[in-house]
């Protein structure tokens, strides 16, 4: 993967090896891979999603409400955003 990434870096091979990285829960990596799809093809809900999910468990806070309240514009991904962003909702004393 990443030989063809060295290749022909496309938004498709990024987001595999974000899906990759994820399943072998490297959520950090997943998440710079997948904001490396991002970069080349800012319109895919799903990678925002995944995207999200990674910066949340990673704790990055602000980067996870970024990428999921953009994911939360695209229908399929909306109910999923709006959970995970209850996650990231600042906690009340």
């Amino acid at each position: 993967m990443k030989q063809a990434l060295a290749h022909k870096p496309t938004a498709r091979f990024w987001a595999l090896l974000g899906d990759l990285e994820l399943a072998q829960e490297e959520h950090a990596a997943a998440l710079a891979a997948f904001e490396k799809s991002l970069e080349l093809d800012p319109q895919q809900g799903r990678l925002r999603l995944m995207a999200g999910f990674c910066a949340l468990e990673t704790g990055a806070v602000e980067a996870a409400r970024s990428h999921l309240e953009k994911a939360a514009e695209f229908p399929d991904q909306s109910a999923s955003a709006a959970q995970l962003l209850l996650r990231a909702a600042p906690t009340q004393p």
